[in-house]
């Protein structure tokens, strides 16, 4: 019985600071991921785009960079939904 209720308080405790544990969880993935998977500036084509249009390459890292952590993710997809819908 003891072991049932410490759990349920450490379960407790988690589900009240569940906003600040997903962005806990979500920086670290990202940062974890971005380590892992960092954007490949050699690639040919990536230099090609750097070259001919640098807006348009500082958008791809900077989106490939908003992809790897998933908060940011999730906002951009329901920015995209809302647009979409009110069309």
């Amino acid at each position: 019985m003891r072991f049932r209720t410490f759990l349920q308080n450490i379960i407790r405790s988690l589900v009240e600071h569940r906003i600040l544990l997903a962005l806990g969880l979500g920086a670290a993935s990202g940062i974890v991921l971005n380590t892992l998977y960092p954007i490949n500036e050699a690639n040919s084509l990536l230099r090609l785009i750097a070259y001919q249009r640098p807006p348009v390459f500082h958008g791809l890292v900077w989106s490939y960079g908003l992809f790897l952590y998933p908060r940011g993710r999730r906002k951009l997809e329901r920015a995209d939904c809302l647009v979409v819908s009110e069309k």
